[in-house]
């Protein structure tokens, strides 16, 4: 649709409007991979939730 309009609506050549889309397709792959490495380690995190010990506190001995 967007694509359309540009062409015809506002009189842009096929060229401009693919050197226009191309860009933004480079964008959005490199949102994509961000997006996609911040659910790797929420999924990560998520699994990992109560696996690891927990350091129990020692008490200093009460002195008298």
């Amino acid at each position: 649709m967007v694509r359309t309009y540009m062409e015809r609506l506002i009189d842009l050549d096929y060229v401009a409007v693919k050197t226009t889309y191309t860009r933004s397709l480079i964008l959005r792959a490199a949102f994509g991979v961000g997006v996609l490495m911040v659910v790797r380690i929420f999924v990560a995190d998520y699994f990992k939730l109560g696996k690891e010990p927990v350091a129990l506190m020692k008490t200093a001995p009460e002195k008298a």
